[in-house]
């Protein structure tokens, strides 16, 4: 059985969640089991230039504990949240492989690591499904181009509301998801079932 893969990257919720829909629908019309994956990079653990790690104390334990949530409410509808450590270059391909999938999809993020993340995936064989869902009033919905953005917020305002642009309603948790690969999943590289180990943070 073929297997659709969804990547939680930012948005670890399954309210409000339009890429996950759009993987559910995917798995859903062609019969294809869901897989749902997060991954925490090393680089987020590496000092940066200026002495510092990217994470500090308090996000980490505020990611630990949001992963925790989403793994209890998707084991609530027959779930499991696959946490992953490793470069998204290599750990996601060797997980598509294992569990027979193709296609991830992903929420968009308008970053230039976060763009050679899906490049990457792209260069490794997979096809990458993204979707922006991170402002409220959709980007081709705006009244002007994105070159033609208003500098100054109550311009840019004004010009949303003389269009009488209205933000997407959002979406609902969904009430059932398509069940997980029956692969046996512990093996693939930098695999844990626990949030706390992933990120390597105190409890």
């Amino acid at each position: 059985m073929r297997t659709t893969l969804f990547w939680f990257r930012n948005d670890l919720r399954l309210h409000d969640q339009r890429a996950l829909k759009q993987a559910v629908e995917h798995a859903q019309t062609h019969g294809q089991a869901l897989l749902l994956v997060y991954v925490h990079e090393p680089v987020q653990d590496a000092p940066t230039a200026w002495g510092f790690r990217r994470m500090g104390t308090h996000r980490r334990r505020f990611l630990a504990d949001t992963l925790a949530d989403l793994q209890k409410s998707l084991e609530a509808l027959g779930q499991r949240l696959v946490l992953l450590h490793g470069p998204v270059a290599e750990v996601l391909p060797a997980c598509a492989s294992h569990v027979g999938a193709d296609t991830v999809f992903c929420e968009d993020i308008a970053a230039p690591e976060e763009q050679a993340q899906v490049q990457a995936l792209t260069d490794a064989g997979l096809t990458v499904k993204t979707l922006w869902q991170s402002s409220l009033i959709e980007p081709d919905a705006l009244p002007f181009a994105a070159e033609d953005m208003p500098q100054v917020f109550t311009v840019f305002r004004q010009r949303i509301e003389s269009a009488r642009l209205q933000p997407l309603a959002p979406l609902p948790a969904p009430s059932e998801l398509p069940a997980p690969p029956r692969d046996h999943l512990a093996n693939l590289p930098g695999w844990t079932d626990k949030p706390f180990a992933l990120l390597q943070a105190h409890t």
